[in-house]
């Protein structure tokens, strides 16, 4: 079985202490439509151009295909750990860390591959471009408004990076700086309420800084904005627990036609399948933030999780003997088709005879005791990260693009939100809204608990194998995703985990804890 490559095993504090000018290296983005850059010097990061090549290497870094934390790891994170996805390998390496994600078998040394490092390398090139635009500049070019913009980007990337560090490990270390020796950032973990009121300080400070949109088409979602930043702080804020804060920032950036202020351009798309269609996913007008990627053999910035994911058959003509990865488990099929939710189930998933599975160029199977073996088994395969690979070896990668910030989610969110601050009859016709769009009917239950458990079936559906089902669980409630996990079962209707509390968080990798005495290991590891 090939294993994941280039996953960067160097500890955080390493990678701050050296991120320096140096970490800005060359790169080709036409998305961001700023000029490459080859290196930028101390002499000359203060300008327009020097902070306009750190800033397209800030977001470069979101569809690396080395580090590949938002097109693979955030879906790890997400949707293996929880009850949608299994790992998808064959369960015969215990050392994969995919593997230990999804049987809870997580320890300090698995952990560390599956999005410390990455995250908080890319907090650095934030922190890099924060402090250097803080000083007085010569280049008359670097007007307060150009560096205000890009200050405002840098903030708004740097708090999506610590929300889904918080969101994994809980209480992190707070690191906003640069620096130049290895014991500066040996810091205690910051408390979990102090890690989220600078997430959302950032955020405020992007909202203020950021445009509602660009000149060009193509900017208008692969870079930041200020209905970006209003969309991930409605998240924030719900992942907290502030439903007040929370229905107020969904109503900041969801249209009149939803209840809210924000921009009138923002609408459902009216094909559910063409979020995930590498011709159409791009610039939609339900994404308010996409990571795009450019496909290729070895092209830096290809998505790799198409490659991971995607049925080596599907739309694709070059052979691949590769186990695929992040199945979706029979419980998720049964619930769509028990919802009667044709339309997401197929835009989400394709399914492919066992009978041919390791006839060369197909697809390896899961664990045969996910699966049935059988020559008629469907075995399920995600498409939510890409259909189409381009290149021919193991080093492909796809030009998906993956919508990380959309209209539905706060449309539920915002529902959520009514209905766990007592509007509870309000919320009701937010979820119809997603439903329809899918042509399923209205909901039934009007009772708080019952609309509650509705909305999180509902964010189930739209959300499959997109990287959301383990903070939406845990986000409802610890014991019922305990509960809920030690319950799943298989096919064959055998229970397959034992959690706890501790299972709730990743254990902090041990890297960081080798390298920065300061940082403690989450409870239970």
């Amino acid at each position: 079985m090939k294993k994941l490559n280039n996953m960067r095993t160097k500890h955080f504090s390493l990678l701050l202490a050296a991120v320096g000018l140096l970490m800005v290296t060359s790169c080709k983005k036409d998305f961001l439509n700023i000029t490459p850059p080859n290196q930028v010097s101390s002499q000359s990061a203060n300008t327009l151009a020097g902070l306009q090549q750190i800033m397209n290497n800030a977001f470069e870094q979101l569809s690396d295909a080395g580090g590949h934390y938002y097109p693979w790891f955030m879906l790890v994170n997400e949707d293996v750990r929880s009850d949608n996805s299994y790992d998808g390998q064959t369960d015969n390496n215990a050392s994969e860390g995919i593997t230990a994600c999804d049987n809870f078998t997580d320890n300090a040394t698995t952990s560390d591959g599956r999005g410390w490092t990455e995250l908080y390398g890319m907090i650095g090139t934030c922190n890099l471009l924060i402090d250097i635009a803080a000083k007085p500049s010569s280049d008359a070019a670097l007007t307060d408004s150009a560096r205000t913009q890009m200050v405002a980007s840098a903030k708004f990337l740097r708090a999506l990076h610590y929300f889904n560090l918080v969101k994994a490990y809980g209480p992190v270390v707070l690191t906003l700086h640069t620096y130049s020796t290895d014991t500066a950032v040996r810091q205690a973990r910051a408390g979990l309420a102090d890690c989220y009121k600078q997430i959302v300080t950032d955020l405020t400070d992007a909202i203020a800084g950021l445009p509602n949109s660009y000149p060009t088409a193509v900017d208008q979602h692969t870079r930041a904005t200020k209905p970006a930043a209003q969309a991930l702080l409605a998240k924030v804020y719900a992942q907290e627990g502030d439903y007040t804060d929370c229905l107020t920032a969904c109503n900041a950036v969801l249209p009149a036609a939803y209840g809210g202020t924000g921009l009138s351009s923002f609408s459902l798309v009216s094909n559910f399948a063409d979020l995930f269609d590498d011709n159409n996913s791009t610039n939609t007008t339900e994404s308010f933030f996409e990571v795009a990627h450019v496909g290729g053999t070895n092209a830096p910035t290809r998505n790799y999780a198409t490659w991971l994911i995607a049925p080596s058959d599907y739309n694709l003509t070059i052979p691949d003997p590769f186990t695929k990865f992040c199945t979706p488990t029979q419980d998720l099929v049964n619930d769509f088709r028990s919802s009667g939710d044709s339309v997401r189930l197929h835009a989400i998933m394709v399914f492919e005879n066992d009978s041919t599975v390791f006839t060369p160029g197909r697809i390896f199977f899961d664990n045969p005791n996910h699966y049935p073996t059988t020559a008629t088994t469907q075995i399920p395969y995600l498409l939510t990260r890409g259909q189409r690979v381009q290149g021919g070896t193991y080093a492909a990668g796809g030009s998906q693009t993956i919508i990380m910030l959309r209209l539905a989610d706060i449309i539920l969110l915002k529902a959520e939100a009514l209905n766990n601050t007592g509007n509870t009859g309000d919320a009701i016709p937010l979820v119809n809204a997603i439903r329809a769009r899918v042509h399923l009917a209205p909901i039934t239950v009007t009772a708080q608990s019952d609309v509650a458990l509705a909305i999180l079936h509902e964010r189930r559906l739209e959300f499959a194998g997109q990287g959301y089902r383990w903070s939406d669980l845990k986000r409802f409630g610890g014991q019922y995703t305990i509960d809920l996990m030690n319950n799943f079962t298989d096919y064959t209707g055998q229970k397959l985990y034992t959690i706890t509390s501790t299972n709730l968080l990743e254990p902090i990798p041990i890297g960081e804890l080798n390298s920065n005495p300061d940082c403690t290991q989450n409870p239970g590891y």
